[in-house]
């Protein structure tokens, strides 16, 4: 998103990428045939500011990914740019195909600041520290979060106060990473756009397709991703389950919650909320706070 219509074209080459690697993708596709497309399409564009033109070049050293339980980075990446990756596509994956691109040197580093943080996945379940107030955290962390991201508002929206100590222990000794904004040179522009697929056997579904966006606890660096259902949901699975244990969900990104504008409804849904979910109750909040109606919570099975 942009105000300034100057960056409309750096907006349109990542979104026009993103696409371009939605159509590519597929099961038995090779991940060398995606990004050479993502590449080729965000490459075609160029950014005119203030009397100069820049070529939109794609990053190099961020990924997509495929998605699996509690890992929003599991084993496959898609990079931007043209590589050898001979590794197919397999149905039942679920990808996020995000694309990055800046008028800068195609390259992003992290810059100042932290907007979340993630439990590592290889961290144990129980941990020794000196710190009281380090294992305490770390505890709330694996109830609430497990290796998804999540970032300090959650933390004291769950009543954890004076947590500073104890998250630099946590991430000194390497059990909680840190997420920190992604830049490029000084004086550049960068700019992303990302969609989550799921590739069944004969096509694909876009699962972040929808109206609006409800972002629950920790979905991916900074909650870009929706934890809503599609619309026009799995064609194959047309009932959806309702959902009384979310640690059974195949993630949270898989957990949709189908809403609505109060449009031609009698009345609103009430949500059906199991009292110990803290990422369903975060949702019932987010959709009574947004004033929409939570008519259906779901979940996929593979």
């Amino acid at each position: 998103m942009s105000f300034d219509p100057t960056y409309d074209s750096l907006l349109a080459a990542v979104k026009d990428a993103t696409n371009t690697g939605i159509k590519t993708a597929g099961v038995d596709v090779r991940i060398s045939d995606v990004s050479a497309a993502i590449q080729e399409a965000m490459e075609s564009y160029e950014v005119d500011i203030n009397g100069h033109t820049f070529p939109v070049k794609a990053v190099r050293n961020i990924t997509g990914h495929n998605i699996e339980q509690y890992r929003i980075h599991a084993g496959k990446s898609i990079p931007f740019v043209k590589n050898n990756d001979n590794t197919k596509m397999e149905a039942g994956e679920i990808f996020a195909i995000e694309t990055f691109g800046t008028t800068g040197r195609g390259y992003l580093f992290d810059g100042p600041g932290v907007y979340g943080y993630g439990k590592d996945p290889s961290a144990p379940k129980r941990i020794t520290s000196h710190l009281a107030s380090a294992k305490t955290l770390y505890q709330k962390i694996n109830e609430n979060f497990s290796s998804l991201v999540f970032c300090r508002r959650y933390l004291e929206r769950l009543g954890v106060e004076r947590y500073l100590a104890g998250m630099n222990n946590l991430v000194s000794n390497g059990y909680v990473e840190v997420y920190q904004p992604l830049m490029d040179v000084k004086g550049s522009y960068s700019a992303q756009f990302e969609h989550t697929i799921l590739l069944r056997e004969s096509y694909k579904e876009v699962i972040s397709l929808i109206d609006v966006y409800i972002y629950g606890p920790s979905p991916h660096r900074g909650f870009r991703h929706s934890t809503c259902m599609s619309r026009n949901h799995f064609a194959d699975d047309p009932k959806p389950l309702n959902v009384h244990d979310p640690t059974k969900l195949l993630t949270p990104l898989l957990a949709w919650v189908q809403i609505r504008k109060h449009r031609d409804h009698g009345s609103a849904v009430a949500p059906v909320v199991p009292e110990k979910s803290n990422v369903m109750k975060s949702l019932a909040n987010a959709a009574t706070v947004l004033d929409y109606d939570w008519s259906v919570l779901a979940t996929q099975r593979r």
